[in-house]
């Protein structure tokens, strides 16, 4: 297909999607836990800062990451490795 100018489009690449690294999730649900953020919320819009949603991120995150890990080693990652 060609463009408004005449030439023809080169098939355009999406970009990989890239997990996020846990950590970045942790920091956040640590930041959010932290009694700085906390004060400044509290003083800001009068009401503490709910932080569980971090920390269900980064919950999530590990959940996804140990299960390649054990499929990655071939185990099942629903068995305990006894066999």
């Amino acid at each position: 297909m060609s463009s408004i100018f005449g030439e023809e489009d080169e098939k355009v690449k999406a970009p990989e999607f890239k997990r996020p690294n846990c950590n970045s999730f942790f920091d956040k649900w640590r930041f959010c836990r932290s009694a700085r953020n906390q004060f400044h919320r509290y003083y800001i819009y009068g009401s503490w800062q709910e932080c569980s949603l971090y920390w269900k991120a980064f919950q999530s995150c590990m959940k996804i990451h140990n299960h390649k890990i054990y499929r990655g080693k071939g185990v099942d990652a629903r068995s305990n490795g006894n066999g």
